[in-house]
């Protein structure tokens, strides 16, 4: 794995502390504190049910666009998320979650065509991306639902973790207005929160089985040896895999913020700041955009999303699957 680059010129206790406030902690006790054991514990150590990244609902406007991203599970449950990003700002906002084991395709369409359930305001205009490895499920969405489904890029699971982070992260010198939050939230100001240092990515607070799967999920570890295995914990993981396959058909985080207006104000008044925060989406777009094709003897950190007990496709994760 390649460490952070260091193109800054600023002197080295500067430049240490903008490491530290613009990485998730995991890499900077690895590359900073050149930590040999940061694959362990929680993968999303900046996340939490507290955290600020979970907010009270709020409308979202109808001509957001909206992405729904799925993970068919087999007899594991079966997870359905509902993403809508902010077309000016690019913040990720997950508004909607089915998630239930032994449930037929026909219960899930019809929960996504249900605006009451789903939060979808017009489902034939969404984005649909489902597991890769389950073509016969992707199959009965398009055939018998007409719901226009495509395979998720397929790729190399800690990528995957690390865009994740990387929309997770608060970026220092960030401000987030979050509206429609309850009046009596300590940080509210009426009605609505601002967030300092805040992330691209937030969670509605009713996808509880989101905001635990996330919060739980950890590094897999030897029992006998208590040594990390480099790779996750494969159970207790669909929405965790699902909000995967929905980020990698976004935006790299480079993009976003290039594209926020509120960073290009920055731009112009903090440069420094702003150099940092592009340094750092940068190094997680590189991570984010490995072709597993492409990477020789990686640990085993480098699994797909899918598991090691599915069925695996074993070809290029940008080959379109033909019926």
């Amino acid at each position: 794995m390649q460490a952070l680059c260091d193109s800054s010129a600023s002197p080295p206790p500067l430049r240490i502390r903008n490491l530290r406030d613009n990485n998730p902690p995991e890499w900077v006790a690895r590359y900073v504190d050149g930590s040999t054991d940061e694959w362990s514990g929680r993968i999303y150590k900046e996340f939490n049910a507290q955290s600020v990244h979970v907010i009270t609902p709020f409308k979202i406007p109808d001509e957001w666009p909206c992405i729904v991203t799925m993970d068919a599970g087999g007899d594991h449950p079966r997870a359905i998320l509902v993403l809508r990003q902010d077309p000016h700002a690019g913040d990720v906002f997950l508004t909607n979650e089915f998630y239930k084991a032994g449930t037929l395709m026909a219960t899930m369409a019809s929960w996504i065509k249900n605006p009451a359930h789903s939060g979808i305001p017009h489902w034939q205009d969404a984005e649909y991306i489902c597991d890769p490895a389950n073509k016969q499920v992707i199959f009965e969405f398009q055939d018998v639902h007409r719901l226009n489904v495509f395979p998720a890029q397929k790729g190399p699971k800690l990528p995957g973790i690390h865009r994740v982070s990387g929309y997770m992260h608060r970026i220092p010198g960030r401000i987030k207005r979050i509206p429609d939050q309850l009046a009596k939230h300590p940080l509210a100001d009426g009605g609505d929160i601002l967030i300092t240092d805040a992330p691209y990515l937030w969670f509605f607070n009713r996808c509880t089985n989101t905001i635990t799967e996330h919060e739980e999920w950890c590094w897999d570890y030897d029992q006998r040896t208590n040594e990390s295995k480099n790779k996750p914990v494969d159970k207790n993981d669909h929405t965790c895999d699902a909000l995967i396959y929905g980020l990698r058909n976004l935006p790299s985080l480079e993009e976003v913020i290039k594209n926020d207006p509120q960073m290009e104000a920055m731009k112009k008044s903090d440069y420094f700041s702003y150099k940092e925060a592009l340094r750092v989406a940068q190094e997680k777009s590189w991570a984010a955009d490995i072709d597993s094709s492409n990477i020789q003897g990686a640990g085993e950190a480098y699994l797909t999303e899918v598991g090691s007990d599915d069925e695996i496709d074993r070809r290029s994760e940008r080959e379109p699957i033909e019926y």
